[in-house]
């Protein structure tokens, strides 16, 4: 039979809204492509999505969602924040699926979901796409004026949660430097973000639409936050005609008074909105990992004007705009008013 592959996530996979999710789907059906037999262990999926998981896994296991918030589980549990965001059923399911399947791999989506891998047997390949560094979230936050405290953890905390992979996936080379220090004899490979075949997207040339796609992250938030409050004002007074479309999940910390401004909140498919942007915009405020926006609007063809933290991970060849946020209005400006530079 086809070699097995079981895949543990963390959270609801669907609707695929962020950039975990995102790029386990593209993970997932490139599994399949590639010829194995896809085993998805993951936490509280919904019935309506059964049919899109039954393109990306072969068989799938749903665990229930987690009593309670994060927080709440921090705070009365006394577990660090890696633990409690692990859910318990891991630990039945993983190694009675070992024993049943018998898979050549068990791969680990997030630090936080790698502690099911202490149940899979030594001889199996045991692999963490680890996708951010956990212990340094909080602080990067904070440098930046943000709140991701309910994500901090410590190293020590990181090396435990990983400590029984024999394989970490990093997701841009400065982060497999850090996990390279941290764990020195395991196996560590790079593999960005990822996104499946996109067409260029080619808009009217008199479009002034300017696009932001982001989830519901403080990074993201802060960012269109600043956008709308600094940069946005100077494009009107050049482009008055110019629009912002605001698509995503951030849309729900996000006021709707700003002029000339559209929140849309999740839609099914973005391509639309891409394919009637002018120019996209990349304003977060800081992060780390690799931006899954920016790699789909560099895909998909598009005219990307992003501040440096959005271009982490993102070769320096990569036809796109890099602007600090003061001087991000002169760019968009300028790729609105001259088509023929996108």
């Amino acid at each position: 039979g086809r070699p097995g592959v079981v895949v543990l996530f963390p959270y609801p996979l669907l609707p695929a809204d962020n950039g975990g999710s995102a790029r386990t789907l593209v993970l997932l059906r490139a599994l399949r492509g590639a010829g194995y037999f896809v085993w998805l262990v993951g936490v509280g999926w919904r019935p309506e999505h059964r049919r899109e998981l039954a393109v990306c896994a072969d068989a799938v296991v749903v665990l229930p969602d987690l009593p309670g918030d994060p927080e709440t589980r921090i705070r009365e549990s006394g577990l660090n924040t890696l633990r409690a965001r692990y859910h318990p059923g891991f630990d039945e399911v993983v190694p009675a699926l070992v024993e049943f399947s018998s898979p050549r791999v068990v791969l680990a989506s997030f630090a936080f979901s790698a502690y099911g891998l202490n149940r899979v047997p030594e001889g199996l390949l045991r692999v963490v796409d680890t996708i951010d560094i956990q212990h340094r979230r909080a602080d990067v936050a904070l440098e930046h004026g943000g709140d991701l405290e309910s994500r901090r953890c410590s190293r020590d905390d990181e090396l435990e949660a990983l400590g029984d992979a024999d394989l970490l996936i990093s997701i841009q080379p400065e982060e497999r430097k850090v996990f390279e220090s941290m764990f020195p004899d395991k196996l560590h490979i790079v593999c960005g973000h990822a996104v499946e075949e996109c067409r260029a997207l080619v808009p009217d040339c008199h479009s002034r639409k300017v696009l932001f796609i982001g989830n519901r992250y403080d990074p993201n938030t802060l960012g269109i936050r600043a956008f709308i409050r600094d940069v946005w004002p100077t494009v009107l007074g050049h482009v008055p005609d110019a629009t912002l479309d605001v698509v995503g999940t951030v849309c729900r910390d996000l006021s709707d008074d700003a002029p000339r401004v559209r929140l849309h909140g999740f839609v099914p498919d973005v391509e639309p909105f891409y394919e009637r942007a002018a120019v996209v915009v990349n304003p977060v405020a800081y992060g780390s990992g690799q931006k899954i926006k920016t790699i789909e609007a560099l895909a998909f063809g598009k005219c990307l004007v992003m501040t440096p933290a959005a271009r982490l991970g993102v070769p320096k060849d990569a036809p796109c705009v890099e602007r600090e946020m003061h001087s991000m209005a002169d760019a968009v400006i300028d790729m609105l008013r001259n088509p023929e530079k996108r």
